[in-house]
């Protein structure tokens, strides 16, 4: 559960209890870069293809579903599975995972798309899908049930939220969760200030000091 969403409806399950599955929500408009740094980086750390929540979608599209929808129940026993794999087809040490990750983020092969280099989301999607497909169910077009800004808001100084009446507006929407993603400097200026509370020029030890 990413720390910038905000559920919005209590429409929005997670699990079906009757059939023991995973529910899994999705996104899209996935760029190019972005596509080719989430997707390259499972081949390189497991040997394996990228899949897609929908097979009948084709990968290359923005308007293709993707597992990356912000949230997602995540079995442990299945990611402790996949991040064992990484370890053994990266030839690392046990409990060193982290460590694969980065030596693939800085490779040559990631040069141009290492701001997108590791996706969580896409990744453990794709482990599921692969070696335990009967775990979990996806809701096709669920992208629909979310709202996300074209670009991060900008909140007044002193602020670090969406009011109450814009979560009142989101939920008569009938919209399951919104997704507050602030970049860092974004809109910072003028006044305004990010969820980390960065004006234009400043650092996180500016406002920690």
């Amino acid at each position: 559960w990413d720390s910038d969403i905000i559920p919005l409806s209590s429409q929005m399950h997670l699990f079906d209890y009757e059939q023991k599955k995973a529910i899994f929500y999705t996104q899209i408009w996935h760029t190019t870069p972005v596509r080719k740094g989430y997707h390259e980086s499972y081949t390189h750390l497991t040997g394996l293809e990228i899949r897609h929540p929908f097979k009948d979608q084709p990968m290359d599209s923005l308007e293709s579903e993707t597992w990356v929808a912000h949230l997602m129940v995540i079995n442990r026993k299945f990611c402790s599975e996949y991040l064992r794999h990484v370890e053994k087809y990266t030839k690392s040490e046990k409990d060193r995972w982290m460590w694969a990750v980065i030596r693939m983020i800085l490779s040559p092969a990631m040069k141009g798309v290492r701001d997108f280099a590791f996706a969580d989301y896409d990744h453990y999607g794709s482990w599921v899908d692969e070696f335990h497909p009967d775990s979990f169910r996806v809701l096709r077009e669920s992208y629909k049930l979310y709202h996300r800004e074209d670009r991060s808001p900008g909140y007044a100084m002193g602020t670090c939220c969406p009011t109450k009446s814009t979560i009142n507006k989101l939920n008569d929407m009938k919209l399951h969760y919104f997704v507050n993603e602030i970049h860092k400097g974004d809109n910072a200026c003028r006044q305004s200030i990010n969820m980390h509370g960065l004006e234009k020029g400043q650092s996180v030890a500016d406002i920690l000091r």
